[in-house]
C-alpha cells in the first residue's frame, strides 16, 4: 500500500515528514542506442512548473540546489534521502514516456533539435564542404563511414582500417580534424597524453563513431618514440576489432612498414588555403552539425535492411594493396550516404543549391581514387625500399602455415635432446632455436645441403628484420637471443608477428 501522501504542499510517508516539497516526474525519455541496443534513461523533474530539470539519474537528486526557494537550504536527512528516491521510484510507473533513438555521442540528448529547418541543415553541409574543396569531401566520407562502421561488422564485412590524416605543421590539420570528428570533448586524444588504457576504453566507448589521436611526430626521446608507437601498434590492433570507433590520426608525416602503411587510409591535407570565415561559422554553429548527423543516423537505421544489401554487394577479392578494398569499401559508404540523402528532404535541397559536378557521387568516387592511387604509389616505394614485411611473412608462413615448424608447449623442452623442427611456445612468446631457424629456411627455399652457407645468409636477413619491427624480444645484455633451460634461443612476440601478419594481403 502507498503511504506517501501531500498534506499543505509537504511530502509525508506515514507519521515521517520527507519534504517541503512535492516532486514531480513530468516524463520519461527512453534512448535505445541503436549502434549498441543499450537503454538510458532522461527523468524531467519538477518542483514547481516553471522550473523542470533534466536528469540522468534518480538517485540523490539535489533539489536542495535547484529548487532552493521551496525546498529551503536544509539539508535531508540520509532516511529522507531514501525515501524521496523511493517515492520518485514509485512515481517511475505512471510517467509519460518519450522513446527517443540515439547513435552513442551523436544521438546526445542536447543534440537533438527538431525545430531547425531542413534549410539550414543544406546550407551548413554546403558551407562545411568549402572550407576545404577536394579534401572536406573525403572527411565527410570518414565521418559516415563511422557512423557505419557497426552495419558494416554485421555483415561480416568489418572495416579494419583507420585514418591518417598528414601534411605538413601549421597547415591546419588538426583544427580540420577536431570540427569534422570531435562532437563531444572525449573524442578528442594525443598520442603525448594519453596511455594504451585511456584510448583503447575511449575507442570502445564511442563506438559508431570517430575518434581523433592527435599529433604523431618525431620524438626526440626513446621513451616519447616507443610510446606513439605503441599507441599506433594499438590503434591498428583495434582497427581488426569489432565494437569500437573509427580512429582519425593526425600526422606530419607517413612512417612505418608495408603492413603498417597497408592498414591506413591516408588523407593529404595540402597546402592550399583554408576558408576560414566558413570554417568560424561551421565551428559557431556546431550544433547545426551535431542535428545533421543525428537526421542522417536516425535515416540510415530506418533504412537499416536496404543499407545491409548495398553492404551484401561489396567485393571481398583479395587485392594487392588493402588500399584497393578499402576504398571500395568507402564507394559503398558514398552510395549509402547519398541514397539516405535523397530518401531526406535535404537531397532535393543540395541538388538545387549545390553545383551538379559536387553534388554527385561520381565526383566523391573520383576523389577517391585519386587518393587510391597516390596511397599505391606510397606503397610501391614502401615494398621497394625495404623487405622487412616479405621476410616477417616467411617466418609467419614457416611457423604457422606451411607446417615446416612443429610448435610444442615449452614444457617439451629438454635441453639434453636435440630440438629437430621444434618451436616452443609459452604464453605470448614463441622460443626457436638458431640450427632449427637455418633449417626451417633451408626447408623453405628449398635449398640444398651445398647452400647450407647461403641458409645462414638469409636467416640473418629474417632475424635483422624481426628485430627491427620489435617482434624480436632482446634480453638484458642486448642480445638477440635469450637462455632457456640451458640452451639459447631466438625469442618472438606471437602478438606483434601475428597483429603484422593477418592484415597482410598474401601475393
Amino acid at each position: 500500500m502507498n503511504k506517501y501522501y501531500e498534506k499543505d504542499g509537504e511530502l509525508y510517508y506515514g507519521k515521517d515528514f520527507v519534504a517541503t516539497f512535492i516532486p514531480e516526474i513530468k516524463s520519461i525519455d527512453v534512448l535505445k542506442n541503436q549502434v549498441t541496443n543499450k537503454f538510458s534513461y532522461r527523468y524531467h523533474i519538477s518542483v514547481i512548473p516553471e522550473h523542470e530539470k533534466v536528469f540522468d539519474s534518480l538517485k540523490d537528486i539535489p533539489f536542495h540546489e535547484y529548487w532552493k526557494d521551496c525546498a529551503g537550504t536544509e539539508m535531508p536527512s540520509a532516511k529522507q534521502k531514501k525515501l524521496l528516491n523511493e517515492y520518485l521510484l514509485q512515481c517511475v510507473k505512471t510517467a509519460p514516456r518519450n522513446e527517443i533513438p540515439c547513435f552513442g555521442c551523436i544521438g546526445d540528448f542536447d543534440n537533438i533539435n527538431d525545430t531547425i529547418e531542413w534549410s539550414e541543415l543544406a546550407d551548413y553541409l554546403i558551407e562545411l564542404l568549402s572550407i576545404k574543396k577536394g579534401e572536406g569531401e573525403i572527411l565527410l566520407v570518414a565521418k559516415m563511414a563511422a557512423i557505419l562502421k557497426p552495419l558494416f561488422e554485421e555483415m561480416g564485412s568489418p572495416m579494419d582500417f583507420y585514418f591518417m590524416i598528414y601534411g605538413k605543421s601549421g597547415i591546419g590539420k588538426t583544427t580540420l580534424a577536431k570540427l569534422f570528428f570531435c562532437q563531444d570533448q572525449g573524442q578528442s586524444r594525443s598520442f603525448k597524453l594519453d596511455n594504451q588504457t585511456s584510448l583503447k576504453e575511449t575507442l570502445k566507448k564511442y563506438q559508431g563513431d570517430t575518434i581523433l589521436v592527435d599529433d604523431y611526430h618525431p620524438e626526440a626521446s626513446d621513451y616519447g618514440r616507443k610510446k606513439q608507437i605503441s599507441l599506433k601498434d594499438l590503434i591498428s590492433r583495434m582497427a581488426n576489432s569489432t565494437g569500437t570507433a573509427m580512429a582519425v590520426v593526425t600526422a606530419e608525416f607517413r612512417e612505418g612498414t608495408f603492413s603498417t602503411q597497408d592498414r591506413e587510409v591516408q588523407i593529404e591535407i595540402s597546402n592550399t588555403q583554408i576558408q576560414w570565415k566558413a570554417f568560424d561559422d561551421c565551428k559557431q554553429n556546431i550544433y547545426l552539425y551535431k542535428t545533421l548527423l543525428y537526421r542522417i543516423c536516425c535515416e540510415i537505421y530506418k533504412n537499416k535492411e536496404a543499407i545491409q544489401r548495398m553492404i551484401a554487394d561489396i567485393n571481398k577479392e583479395a587485392e594487392k594493396f588493402r588500399i584497393s578494398h578499402n576504398v571500395n569499401i568507402l564507394k559503398i559508404v558514398v552510395d549509402v550516404m547519398f541514397y539516405i540523402l535523397n530518401e531526406m528532404p535535404l537531397g532535393e535541397l543540395l541538388k538545387k543549391r549545390m553545383p551538379a559536378q559536387i553534388f554527385a557521387r561520381e565526383h566523391f568516387y573520383h576523389l577517391l581514387d585519386e587518393l587510391e592511387a597516390k596511397q599505391k604509389k606510397t606503397m610501391e616505394l614502401v615494398r621497394q625500399n625495404g623487405c622487412e614485411i616479405d621476410w616477417i611473412k616467411c617466418f609467419y608462413k614457416m611457423a604457422y602455415e606451411n607446417k615446416i615448424f612443429c610448435r610444442a608447449p615449452i614444457d617439451d623442452m629438454n635441453k639434453k635432446e636435440s630440438d629437430g623442427n621444434r618451436i616452443y611456445l609459452d604464453g605470448d612468446k614463441m622460443y626457436v632455436s638458431e640450427i632449427t631457424l637455418i633449417n626451417g629456411v633451408k626447408m623453405y627455399f628449398s635449398y640444398s645441403e651445398e647452400k647450407m652457407a647461403e641458409a645462414r645468409k638469409m636467416t640473418r636477413k629474417l632475424i635483422n628484420s624481426l628485430k627491427s619491427e620489435k617482434i624480436l624480444l632482446n634480453d638484458a645484455s642486448g642480445s638477440n637471443t635469450k637462455k632457456k633451460k640451458g640452451k639459447r634461443f631466438y625469442v618472438v612476440d606471437r602478438e606483434r608477428l601475428e597483429m603484422f601478419c593477418r592484415c597482410y594481403t598474401w601475393e
